[in-house]
Formats: C-alpha cells, structure tokens, sequence
C-alpha cells in the first residue's frame, strides 16, 4: 500500500507541475506575467537608442510629443534629406518589420524593400554592434507608441533635396560606401568599451573626421576635425590628443566634465548639434564611461588640423 500511494503521490506532483507550466505559459502569452528578461532587454534598448542618438534625426525638437516618428528634414553637407518613421506603424514606420529586417537595415543600410539609404545613416559603424544589440534596439522601438506619418514613409526612397540630381547622388554614395576604412579598434584592451561607445554607438567619426570631395571619410585622418560634418551646420573641430589644435592639453577629467556638462576648460558652453547630443545622448553615459572615453580619446594619434 505504501508503495503505490508514493507512486500516486509522485504522480499528482507530475501533474501538478506540468499544470503549473501550462498555466505560466499561457500567462505570459496573455501578457500577463513578464519575463525579467524581457524588461531587461528593453532597459538595455533604451539606452542603446539614447546613446546612438536616433531622437537627433528622428525625433523632433518642435514635437516631442511625435517620439521617432521622423518627419524633418535634416541639413546634411550634401543637401537636406527626409528622416523616416522609426515607430511601429505598420503603413509608415518599421511596424511589419521582423528583427532580421531590422538587422540587416542597421548593418547594410538596406530597407527590406532593397532600398539603399542615405549615407546620413551610420550604417558602418551600427555594423559594429552585436546581435544581442540590435535585438535590443530592436525590442525597445516595437514597444514604442504607434505614430503615423506621412511625411517620408519608411518604405519609400529618401531623396536629397540639394542641387545634386538623385540619381548621381545614390551612385557616388554606393561607391564612396564601399570605399569606407572603419576607424581600427584601440591595441590596449581596456579601452574596446570606450572604442564601441564612441564609434559604433555615438558614430563621432561622422562629425569629426574629415571628407573627401565625394564624402568619404578620410581614412588617415580620423576624428581630426571637418568642415563638412554628416549633419551640416559649420564645423566640427579636431577631437585628437594634439596640442596645438586639439585636444592634447586636455586632462581625462577635463574631457569627462565635457562630456557630461558641455563646458570646455576654457569655460565655453557647447553649441549647435553638439549640445544636443552633450545633453540628450550622452547624458546615458556612467561616469565610468565618460572617463574611459577621455582616456580612449587620448590615446589616439595626435594630428595636427586647421580646425580646431
């Protein structure tokens, strides 16, 4: 007797735990239990998209209340281009996108219609993030509002609106994309975290690095400062260890105050496109980071530039 009520006692635990599960299942799918897992990704989501700056291009200074919804019309060195919908609307925005869409739009700069974007969009250096990233990203911008707009739909061919024809325009940018020298990872190992926040997610080598006549980045002059930054508006200065023209005179505590407050040494108050994304992107940076991003900074090749 004591034998088989063991066996159906072992047997209604079984069951027990197999309901248990069913049940758990079903709640999850019901939305009604989270997985800790997923709260995480979409922490780690919003802080990737706040680091990588997407409120700058397709968000709206005017509008916040539009989220990423895109809309504008960002002045680039090579004429205006429309920003598209970055929401999950499913007519305007990334709404019918899978995550395989999404990865390949953010490593090859490809909609999932073949459309080649602008070089406005830093596809090469979003290659350099890794797939639990992008998933992140990814996860973060689906559990955003749904926003409609019909400015530029994302499916649609974003065109400049510059004096250079559209069609010559995406042929130079095909060829100058497959010229491009990504800036080489830092030999010290310490600094790789610093090397993946300021060039794969803050793409600063798109501002401070300078252009050929045809936009391709100068290969042996990275983060040396251009006059034809990605987003226009005048100049960005020479971000290398130089004395004279950069920032070579700088400490590693100097370099993170800048980068949390926006005030250089000389106690000028950053402007322009850089205050932006002084205080609305890289305010998600730990202190921690902002110091390995100084010392990662000056432990680049000094170059000497007319741009300072």
């Amino acid at each position: 007797m004591r034998g088989r009520s063991q066996y159906r006692l072992s047997q209604w635990l079984r069951t027990g735990l197999i309901l248990s599960a069913a049940i758990c299942v079903a709640l999850t799918a019901a939305g009604l239990v989270k997985a800790a897992s997923g709260d995480d990704q979409l922490v780690d989501g919003a802080r990737l998209v706040q680091l990588a700056n997407c409120a700058f291009c397709h968000g709206h200074v005017d509008h916040p209340e539009r989220g990423l919804a895109g809309g504008r019309v960002i002045e680039a060195w090579f004429g205006g281009v429309g920003v598209p919908n970055i929401t999950p609307d499913t007519d305007t925005g990334i709404g019918r996108w899978t995550l395989v869409m999404f990865r390949d739009a953010m490593r090859h700069g490809r909609s999932p219609n073949g459309i080649r974007y602008q070089s406005i969009f830093p596809t090469d250096n979003y290659a350099g993030l890794d797939n639990s990233q992008i998933a992140a990203i990814y996860a973060y911008l689906m559990a955003q509002p749904s926003i409609s707009s019909t400015s530029f739909a994302h499916e649609q061919p974003v065109l400049p609106f510059g004096p250079t024809p559209a069609r010559l325009l995406r042929l130079i940018d095909r060829w100058r994309l497959t010229e491009y020298a990504p800036m080489p990872k830092p030999t010290d190992g310490t600094l790789d975290k610093a090397f993946q926040l300021s060039q794969t997610l803050a793409h600063c080598d798109q501002c401070h690095t300078p252009r050929d006549v045809l936009g391709r980045l100068d290969p042996t002059r990275h983060f040396a400062g251009s006059y034809r930054p990605l987003y226009g508006g005048g100049k960005a200065p020479n971000i290398t260890p130089d004395i004279k023209t950069g920032i070579g005179g700088w400490s590693v505590e100097e370099i993170a105050t800048y980068l949390k407050t926006g005030e250089s040494p000389e106690f000028r108050d950053v402007k322009g496109s850089m205050s932006f994304i002084i205080h609305k992107s890289l305010g998600a940076l730990t202190a921690d980071e902002r110091q390995d991003i100084a010392r990662y900074l000056l432990s680049l090749q000094p170059l000497p530039s007319e741009i300072k």
